[in-house]
């Protein structure tokens, strides 16, 4: 949106409207999805997802889930257990058990463990994949000679963003849940 006068917004917004009728139009009833672009697997949405590559490793190393696998990707190169060539092969029983053994899920069982190990997989890491029922392998490849993401410097360079003075009175409180901040 311009960031004019009154007039220019006025004027942006009366355009932007009186263009939405054909644009919904040319959706609904003149664009075609490409053979390349549709969903022929899922078919749910009829246009294929995409995923960028960057940000996913982003989210596989520091969301909680991915810091949680990437702490039991740690444990297991450390402790061993089921290890043949940088990959360690077993069930999610298993897997819980060497974890209490080693203080790293204390309170994980069986069933946990396999439901976070199937939704790691569904969200498309490429550290876990499922072997056969119930059965799991996880690749111990050091995440040192993984291709660190470079997330900061890649949004430095594309957004600059500056706080307003009420925001630099908020910190986000750790314990809090997510997005619940305190003033300082």
């Amino acid at each position: 949106m311009p960031a004019g006068n009154a007039k220019e917004r006025e004027a942006f917004w009366k355009k932007l409207e009186s263009e939405m009728p054909a644009f919904i139009h040319h959706v609904l009833n003149e664009h075609e999805i490409s053979e390349e672009m549709s969903d022929k697997e899922e078919g749910r949405m009829g246009v294929r997802g995409y995923h960028n590559d960057q940000s996913m490793n982003y989210v596989e190393s520091y969301s909680n889930d991915g810091s949680r696998l990437l702490a039991i990707v740690e444990c297991l190169r450390k402790k061993g257990g089921g290890l043949s060539e940088d990959k360690w092969r077993g069930s999610a029983g298993a897997l819980s058990e060497l974890l209490k053994i080693h203080d790293v899920e204390k309170f994980g069982n069986p069933t946990s463990i396999g439901r976070f190990l199937n939704q790691r997989i569904k969200c498309g890491s490429k550290l876990v994949r499922s072997v056969g029922h119930r059965e799991y392998e996880i690749d111990l490849t050091d995440p040192s000679e993984i291709e660190a993401p470079s997330f900061e410097e890649s949004i430095e360079e594309e957004v600059s963003v500056q706080a307003t003075d009420s925001q630099a009175d908020f910190d986000l409180y750790e314990d809090a849940p997510f997005g619940h901040y305190f003033v300082k």
